[in-house]
């Protein structure tokens, strides 16, 4: 069961719930959104190895933190458990959000539901940049694959004719 407890951890992280003695989610609550998250990112892209969730068993299989670990499936299925989870957080949030003014006295709570819904909507992109990049090849952006015969390869002398004689291969 190493799965739970690494991926676990690392939910635990991103969405700020480090205090052990005061725990916000139990450990079962985010192996069930990491169950979840994993059916996600399963139908979302194509890894080295099949994975198989089974919500009501509460497995995934195999162990994506077995060794050689994947760690691109391991990061993706985490950040998409915060991902839901902090979307969770900032809708309850929202809705318990409160702005009361008696003379001059002011109570405002709609700030939290703000700042959650930041901190939802920068895991989710970090979720969504990271499958790109990984359905891309993990490519490096800008980069191209430049042969003897591409123009970008040619040292040109002679005023830029096109002629074998006046190129020069530069990589």
């Amino acid at each position: 069961m190493a799965w739970q407890e690494t991926m676990v951890t690392m939910v635990r992280v991103l969405i700020n719930d480090l205090d052990s003695s005061n725990y916000t989610y139990s450990n079962e609550r985010l192996e069930q959104t990491i169950l979840v998250s994993a059916q996600y990112v399963d139908s979302a892209a194509d890894f080295q190895n099949t994975y198989v969730v089974d919500l009501g068993q509460f497995t995934l299989t195999p162990d994506p933190t077995d060794d050689p670990a994947d760690n691109d499936y391991i990061n993706l299925v985490c950040l998409k458990a915060a991902c839901l989870i902090l979307g969770s957080s900032a809708q309850t949030s929202a809705g318990n959000s409160l702005f009361v003014k008696d003379g001059n006295s002011t109570i405002d709570t709609r700030a939290t539901a703000g700042t959650l819904m930041k901190l939802y909507e920068d895991t989710c992109n970090k979720y969504n940049q990271m499958m790109m990049d990984y359905k891309a090849g993990k490519s490096i952006a800008g980069q191209s694959i430049l042969g003897p015969n591409s123009p970008a390869s040619w040292n040109y002398r002679s005023g830029g004719f096109l002629d074998a004689e006046t190129r020069n291969n530069t990589y």
